[in-house]
């Protein structure tokens, strides 16, 4: 038969997109008699930075040797992605991490590097015979300053705020502290007006060394084009511990005095503080 005039009629199979993470394994009978040397020596890696997954593909891509037993420990799971991220998506497909490795959510909070063990902020610890720290750089503003041995109010990061932070919960907030110099900062304000957190509740206190980059180039260019930021204050922060108020966080600063030029110390309650300082390698890791 020929059709009088062609039309368009559905594929026979789905087209699948660029942007579908997807992964291809081939076994070859050249495969399956090369020989690789197996190693059961347990193997922990600590943190799923771009390094530490770096460090794993090395590991299970091996043409020589079989690591049998790698863990990786990664709070919040793999977030690695974006425009200047080397792996995507698609890329963590390939490696196959989730046949190879044990992944474990949570937070490396102790070493004892005599006895080889790892212990998680779930209360577990971990024997290790090769030990990997690729932690990548953290926000360690609360590790420099003193602090309550348990905080039981809202003090939270970035990445804590994105992911648990309830509308129901934002709406309520009559106050609100962003500690930070970075376009992070920025962001979790961001998140906190976009989920019902009322503007005049949110202060942004700058570090006064981090009063340069984005803390300078962002305010001229919202003035520019007319959006509102947040109130902003010049402070170090020195000193986290809960209210009295028991939901509530104690933060207490210390900032130069305009007229006498001394260090003068301030302490606010909030009911959230937002960690968004600059990064850093966190040194306890390799102590």
């Amino acid at each position: 038969d020929v059709l009088v005039e062609f039309s368009q009629v559905p594929g026979r199979s789905r087209m699948v997109s660029e942007d579908d993470a997807f992964a291809l394994y081939c076994f070859s009978r050249r495969i399956s008699q090369t020989r690789r040397a197996i190693v059961n020596s347990q193997v922990v890696v600590v943190g799923a930075s771009e390094c530490g997954i770096s460090a794993i593909e090395q590991l299970l891509c091996s043409s020589d040797v079989e690591f049998t037993s790698v863990t990786l420990i990664a709070p919040g799971g793999i977030t690695v992605g974006g425009a200047g991220s080397t792996y995507s998506s698609q890329d963590i497909s390939k490696i196959g991490l989730e046949a190879q490795v044990s992944m474990i959510d949570a937070e490396m909070i102790g070493l004892d590097r005599e006895a080889q063990v790892v212990y998680l902020s779930t209360g577990v610890s971990i024997s290790y015979e090769i030990l990997v720290l690729t932690a990548g750089l953290q926000d360690q503003a609360l590790k420099r300053i003193t602090r309550s041995a348990e905080i039981d109010a809202p003090v939270v990061t970035l990445e804590e705020l994105v992911s648990e932070l309830e509308p129901s919960f934002a709406a309520t907030l009559s106050s609100c502290i962003v500690y930070g110099a970075t376009l992070e900062a920025y962001q979790a304000m961001e998140v906190l007006t976009a989920r019902g957190c009322m503007l005049d509740a949110i202060t942004h206190v700058l570090p006064p060394e981090g009063h340069v980059g984005p803390s300078f180039v962002v305010p001229v260019l919202a003035k520019k084009i007319e959006l509102d930021l947040p109130d902003t204050e010049i402070m170090t922060l020195v000193k986290v511990e809960s209210a009295a108020e028991g939901s509530a966080v104690s933060a207490t600063f210390t900032y130069m005095s305009a007229d006498t030029m001394e260090n003068v110390m301030a302490t606010r309650s909030t009911q959230l503080l937002v960690m968004a300082d600059a990064k850093d390698v966190d040194i306890s890791l390799f102590e």
